[in-house]
């Protein structure tokens, strides 16, 4: 629940920017226009268009849409309808489905292997969005999936060769079933990317309404989910309670615990934050670029890890995180691809080399005629 309402969140400070904007139009309007045309009349809203919508895209955050391609596209996309809101039923639902069977083998298996079986979430994007969104996959797209798979597959291997689980290696009870769940999991994320990705393809709708829809949507499914989840029994072993889910436990210990409301609330807040970049990244890229960047996440684990000794240092851990950037920023285009490498070489192998043409005598018979005739010549 607390995921959602961090992304719940987003669809206040929408609520809040667009009281800003509606009060900032008002006080820019010139006085003959003011008596003339009301507030709201430039939007259409004869064919469903959302008034909420339209208005905070125009000064969306985060984004530069003064520029002539942003123009163009807001021309080209409609406005999302508000009784079209409910579409973000279904990626909410995949992100509550998703983070639901990951915790469940995060309870079976390492939480090294678990956060090394994440990265899986990148080919089923880039599956996906080749069979779905008809994205055509290219040689530098797929080189550098495979490079992020190696980096993020040597990190894990470390963390697994080294005993770096520590007092969590006991508490795996079947690593085999716990790793086939978390690796089935990453299929929900992946469809979460990309109906988010058709969504906001299609319609013009800013990041901000985006997850505050989805986190409206994902409220509004657990707290149906809960009362249920609460009378089906579980065995012991799975949960201490015997129930799939115990809400009214959960709020008991969050009162009584002061360390838990701080946790929830700090938790809450990068939510927000997490999932509004997120958004952001899958409409101004894609999918597969969220995808991949959020793989690098990985990287600032391992470094507060470090800082506060919970791991150990190993070189091996250096090299896979090298592969893994690397394989971002090729993804990304920011580095060159394969192609792009191999023919840089070899134009600076051959860069300064002019090319030298042999020296082929001409046979006599094939020398031209020359003849003169008055003074002119003639060959």
């Amino acid at each position: 629940m607390a995921m959602f309402f961090g992304e719940f969140l987003c669809y206040i400070v929408y609520v809040i920017v667009f009281a800003i904007e509606q009060v900032a139009r008002l006080f820019k309007r010139s006085p003959d226009k003011e008596q003339t045309t009301p507030l709201l009349d430039r939007e259409d809203t004869s064919e469903g268009v959302d008034v909420l919508g339209s208005v905070l895209d125009d000064a969306e955050l985060l984004g530069d849409d003064t520029s002539p391609v942003a123009d163009e596209e807001k021309k080209e996309k409609p406005t999302l309808p508000f009784w079209k809101s409910c579409y973000f039923f279904i990626p909410a639902v995949f992100d509550m489905v998703g983070t639901c069977t990951m915790y469940i083998g995060l309870i079976f298996t390492y939480a090294s292997t678990y956060q090394m079986l994440r990265a899986f979430v990148i080919v089923f994007t880039f599956a996906l969005s080749v069979i779905v969104l008809r994205h055509r996959p290219t040689t530098q797209a797929v080189t550098a999936i495979v490079l992020i798979m190696i980096g993020t597959l040597v990190v894990g291997w470390v963390s697994v060769a080294t005993g770096d689980e520590g007092g969590e290696a006991a508490a795996a009870k079947d690593p085999f079933i716990g790793n086939i769940i978390v690796l089935v999991a990453q299929m929900f994320p992946a469809l979460q990317f990309i109906i988010e990705e058709k969504l906001i393809s299609r319609y013009r709708v800013s990041g901000l309404r985006a997850v505050g829809l989805e986190g409206l949507c994902g409220l509004v499914v657990v707290m149906l989910a809960m009362p249920i989840m609460y009378f089906i029994p579980v065995p012991t072993w799975f949960m201490e309670s015997g129930q799939l889910e115990n809400a009214i436990e959960a709020i008991y210990q969050v009162m009584h615990s002061p360390q838990l409301v701080i946790a929830l609330s700090v938790s809450i807040v990068s939510i927000a934050g997490f999932n509004f970049c997120g958004i952001t990244i899958t409409k101004k890229m894609s999918a597969g670029s969220r995808a991949t960047i959020d793989s690098c996440r990985t990287l600032f684990i391992w470094l507060i890890s470090l800082a506060m000794r919970w791991e150990s240092f190993h070189t091996v851990t250096i090299v896979g995180f090298a592969v893994l950037v690397w394989g971002t920023l090729m993804f990304n285009k920011v580095l060159p691809g394969p192609k792009e490498t191999v023919r840089f070489m070899w134009r600076t192998v051959t860069r300064g080399r002019k090319k030298v043409v042999p020296y082929e005598p001409v046979p006599e018979d094939e020398y031209p005629v020359v003849a003169v005739d008055d003074g002119a010549v003639i060959v």
